[in-house]
């Protein structure tokens, strides 16, 4: 049972990190948009 426990664990902060990941790739892709954004204003 303890064996189940611990992988439940190591589950549940491999899906936290997963998540983490997740948020900042979304940031990152808002972040490259706004700067191709800006870029194209510039440009005109």
């Amino acid at each position: 049972m303890k064996r189940i426990t611990e992988l439940g664990q190591q589950f549940r902060e491999m899906t936290v990190a997963f998540d983490d990941y997740k948020n900042k790739y979304a940031l990152q892709q808002n972040l490259v948009k706004e700067l191709e954004e800006t870029e194209a204003k510039l440009a005109e």
